[in-house]
């Protein structure tokens, strides 16, 4: 996690481990408060059966007391703070060393930026074309599909188009792709509605067709081991167009 400080705002990061017992949280929360300061962003981080992390980001712009000030009340808490320190910055950018391994239901995760993920898209077309990109997305897109099958749909015996779809819209929401507004079931035909789908977000006013090959190759990958059957995934409507929402057809043969 990182955390870019807001222009005109005197922001901190903290760093606690906290004994891993009822009413820990809430101690250093009440301690916050008590002197008028705002958390501003609080993540938690399981360390072990004793203990846990904590990160939070305090807004002292307003403040009489500053961080260091803050930092001894908080070490004073010793029944339940273990250790807590000042986060480094890198000029604007606020960051927690300890907290650098995320998880995504319980499997290991990366955060990949829109820059990121853009840069990996130019980059293909340029050095690939068009149809090659969008073919190599595809189907890279299609494995991963398989392995969320296998990681998160499997070990929990899901079957059913529905719960796959509820399956699929937590770990789109979790890792930022976008969130599935709606979708309907109609004899063998799905039809998925997506807002904010990274992957044509990323190329509005850059192409002349639907833009999603990659989450349209997981969409294919994942519900073809769901469902056991034959389909083909369109992109109907498309963001990257100037569509409100992108919105995939998924025919079951």
């Amino acid at each position: 996690m990182v955390y870019i400080i807001a222009r005109n705002r005197n922001l901190a990061g903290f760093e606690l481990v906290l004994s891993n017992v009822p009413g820990a949280l809430g101690k250093v929360s009440s301690l916050i408060a008590s002197y008028g300061l705002n958390i501003e962003y609080l993540e938690t981080c399981f360390f072990s059966e004793g203990e846990y992390g904590l990160f939070i980001i305090i807004n002292f712009t307003k403040s009489k007391i500053g961080p260091q000030d803050l930092l001894n009340k908080l070490r004073g808490i010793r029944e339940y703070v273990l250790s807590v320190s000042l986060t480094p910055t890198v000029r604007d950018i606020i960051y927690p060393p300890r907290f650098c391994v995320k998880d995504l239901g319980g499997i290991r995760a990366i955060l990949l930026s829109v820059a990121n993920m853009e840069g990996i898209i130019k980059g293909l077309r340029e050095r690939l074309g068009d149809n090659i990109s969008n073919i190599f997305l595809f189907q890279l897109g299609y494995s991963i599909g398989k392995r969320m099958y296998d990681l998160y749909a499997k070990p929990r015996n899901i079957k059913d188009v529905n719960d796959g779809i509820k399956l699929l819209s937590a770990l789109s929401r979790g890792s930022g792709w976008g969130e599935i507004i709606n979708y309907t079931i109609e004899d063998n035909k799905l039809i998925l509605k997506i807002e904010k789908l990274w992957e044509c977000e990323v190329q509005k006013g850059r192409v002349e067709k639907p833009a999603s090959h990659y989450v349209r190759g997981i969409i294919t990958g994942f519900f073809r081991e769901i469902t056991g059957l034959g389909l083909e995934v369109r992109e109907r409507k498309c963001i990257a167009l100037g569509d409100p929402y992108c919105e995939f057809e998924i025919l079951f043969k």
